[in-house]
């Protein structure tokens, strides 16, 4: 999946290592730390993100704070800090690759739960879709 590999690449080249929780407290200790140093993790209508910045998601529509990752390597800024950003992927939503490989069936609630396969042998989809994540 190339979205992974982008954000394992993501984690060495920024070097990130530490995450803090969307709290007040942890939200005022970001925005006293250099904003190319801050990663927020979000959530969007479609998939898990980190976006460069420190930012503060909430009541708009999905999109959501789950918290801050802070790297040692700053992120370059490219005009004005808050229209520049980068995001990458932290895990998608997709087909199951047991009950629906290629993606086209309509599984429907009322189904049996997934058989699972070799390679996902607890599998925990829902209506023969499931989330991804990388960490």
């Amino acid at each position: 999946m190339e979205y992974k590999e982008e954000y394992e690449s993501w984690l060495k080249d920024y070097e990130v290592d530490d995450f803090l929780e969307n709290t007040p407290e942890n939200w005022e200790k970001v925005q006293k730390m250099d904003p190319r140093l801050v990663w927020t993790a979000h959530g969007t209508c479609e998939d898990p993100q980190v976006t460069s910045g420190a930012r503060m998601y909430g009541g708009r529509c999905c999109w959501d704070t789950y918290g801050w990752h802070i790297a040692k390597k700053q992120w370059e800024i490219q005009g004005d800090i808050d229209s520049t950003f980068e995001s990458y992927k932290t895990g998608i939503y997709s087909n199951c690759p047991s009950c629906n490989a290629d993606g086209e069936d309509e599984i429907e609630e009322s189904d049996t739960e997934c058989p699972g396969d070799e390679n996902f042998p607890e599998c925990e989809c829902y209506d023969g879709y499931i989330n991804y994540y990388w960490d």
